[in-house]
């Protein structure tokens, strides 16, 4: 089965008011140290993306958090749809880093562009502090960003 990886262009008109933003209270905001050991530990998953590791990878990142080893037929697909992304628009080339953001002190989000022969692939990573430190706790990648 071939992934087809199509891009829709959209455009969309942002609107907004002083008074809107004004109502926005950041209530936990994860340290300049927190962003640096997750960036760390998300452009390991990328080096190994790089190097065609991708079936280990996603194993290894996916043991860390209960929730996502338990989803193993999930992980298999995939691996399997990344494959085939692969096949069609080549191996990784090379990955920027795009952006950081949180949705708090406890869940930071990084995302990469990676450049294949005849694509650009974005990629996301869900990392959550847990008593343990920090896992992944979601990922993704797409065609369409």
């Amino acid at each position: 089965m071939k992934m087809v990886l199509t891009t829709i262009a959209t455009s969309a008109v942002a609107l907004s008011t002083p008074a809107m933003a004004s109502n926005v209270e950041e209530l936990s905001v994860p340290s300049p140290v927190d962003f640096a050991d997750v960036r760390k530990k998300t452009d390991g998953v990328i080096e190994q993306l790089i190097a065609g590791r991708v079936g280990e990878t996603i194993g290894e990142i996916s043991s860390e958090n209960p929730l996502m080893a338990e989803k193993s037929s999930d992980l298999r697909m995939v691996v399997s749809q990344f494959q085939n992304a692969v096949e069609t628009y080549g191996k990784i080339e090379s990955c920027s880093p795009w952006e950081q953001s949180y949705k708090s002190n406890l869940r930071i989000i990084t995302t990469y562009v990676c450049q294949h022969r005849d694509a650009l692939i974005f990629w996301e990573f869900q990392t959550d502090r847990l008593p343990k430190g920090w896992v992944f706790s979601n990922f993704r990648f797409n065609g369409s960003f």
